[in-house]
């Protein structure tokens, strides 16, 4: 059963904690759209409770939300209510489709269990590129260590479109290090930090 302070709803396994830190990560973004050119389409890919998806749509036509924990679907729904500009999926997103075996952290962060007796569940994932979408004004990504995944999933939608990026790089070096390297190789640049995520802009949009 979620709970709902605040106007909020969470898992019941979360704590007031992750509540305050999902919402200050979520004032992020009046950071970010002011970078966005286009304003059609926003992505939210490990859209968790909904904070990010609620407040993209206030500013995008379109928001497009991801996120494959059920719990979290749940609370993303309650969260969103009232926003019918969001089409929300209970799918993880990968490079290419597949089953993929879930794991639910303490405070229902899903990623991918590599091991098959740790798995929770197990979903079908989709891509971005496979949505064959135009006009993409923002890809969020934080998919707790599946980011890179993403990206190179949505690599032809990235090219076409050139939407702002704003993605989770937290962790070691050598998982970090080729999600940078991934957008500079296609003409992006550093906008800013805010840690743990990091906003690239298409260098034809600086």
């Amino acid at each position: 059963m979620p709970l709902i302070s605040d106007d909020v709803c969470f898992p019941k396994s979360n704590c007031m904690h992750d509540i305050e830190k999902w919402i200050k990560q979520a004032d992020k973004l009046d950071d970010i759209i002011p970078l966005c050119k286009e304003r059609h389409i926003a992505l939210d890919v490990g859209a968790n409770i909904g904070l990010w998806s609620r407040k993209m749509a206030e500013a995008f036509t379109t928001v497009i939300a991801f996120e494959p924990d059920s719990d979290n679907t749940d609370c993303h729904i309650k969260n969103t209510y009232g926003h019918t500009n969001i089409v929300l999926f209970e799918a993880p997103v990968t490079r290419k489709e597949r089953m993929v075996r879930m794991l639910v952290r303490g405070a229902h962060y899903a990623r991918e269990a590599h091991d098959e007796e740790q798995a929770d569940y197990v979903k079908m994932s989709m891509t971005i590129d496979g949505l064959r979408l135009d006009r993409v004004g923002l890809l969020k990504v934080d998919v707790d260590g599946m980011d890179l995944e993403v990206l190179e999933g949505a690599a032809e939608t990235i090219e076409r479109c050139h939407p702002v990026v704003c993605v989770e790089t937290k962790g070691p070096k050598k998982e970090t290090r080729p999600i940078r390297q991934f957008l500079i190789d296609r003409g992006y640049e550093l906008a800013f930090i805010n840690k743990p995520d990091e906003v690239y802009v298409h260098a034809t949009d600086q």
